[in-house]
């Protein structure tokens, strides 16, 4: 705890460095005043600590970890951080986290990046039973981004029917059908994962084909839908 709260960054780095690899190598986790103490860098002013201190704390699911994490959302200013804070919520996986990511998939202030990282830790927050009520108010804000963006970046289209396709609400049916008649390898793995979800059979010649698609992940995605 001294070594981490040392005011030199550099002590801090290397003191996270062994909580690390006494998790990796070790199995062990943070105890006693640890865990405290890396919540505490959250608030550091280096951006390289906070998002140190997050790779640590992500892998913690303790209601202190998420008190922590999701109170850093609004304050936090530096945009890749705000998305390791983003992935770190989808690491943790709780529900309480949904009300947050929602804020951010919503703002069109927010940074694409931010917004991707917002929708992928919504699904995989959705992968957990637990979470289906709380995700709901998810639904229509995710419906009203996807629908507003352009055709580019496939990136942030795709984590967002990701997102869509982990709740499968059948309010999403369309953009599912419609996505699965893209030519875009990136975009395509999301959509038949939505048709599975909603259980939609009306594309099923397209699926067929694309059983025979180029690129692996496609096949895949594809493969299981037919299933």
């Amino acid at each position: 705890v001294e070594w981490i709260e040392d005011p030199l960054p550099v002590v801090k780095l290397a003191a996270l460095g062994i909580v690390k690899s006494r998790i990796a190598d070790e199995g062990k986790r943070p105890e006693g005043d640890v865990p405290a103490a890396l919540l505490r860098l959250l608030k550091h002013d280096s951006a390289a600590v906070r998002r140190e201190a997050l790779q640590i704390l992500q892998n913690l699911s303790d209601p202190s970890v998420v008190e922590g994490v999701l109170a850093r959302v609004g304050e936090e200013k530096d945009a890749t951080t705000r998305q390791a804070l983003f992935q770190a919520l989808g690491k943790l996986g709780t529900p309480a986290a949904v009300p947050a990511l929602t804020r951010e998939i919503a703002s069109t202030a927010s940074s694409p990046d931010c917004v991707r990282e917002a929708a992928l830790a919504l699904s995989q927050i959705a992968a957990k039973p637990e979470s289906k009520d709380s995700l709901r108010e998810a639904t229509s804000t995710l419906a009203e981004r996807y629908r507003s963006l352009p055709a580019d970046p496939p990136a942030l289209r795709a984590a967002l029917l990701t997102a869509m396709a982990g709740i499968g609400a059948p309010s999403f049916t369309s953009d599912f059908v419609a996505a699965v008649e893209a030519d875009d390898a990136v975009i395509l793995p999301a959509a038949l994962r939505g048709l599975r979800a909603v259980g939609d059979s009306s594309k099923l010649p397209r699926i067929r084909t694309l059983m025979a698609h180029a690129d692996p992940r496609v096949r895949l995605a594809a493969i299981e839908a037919a299933g």
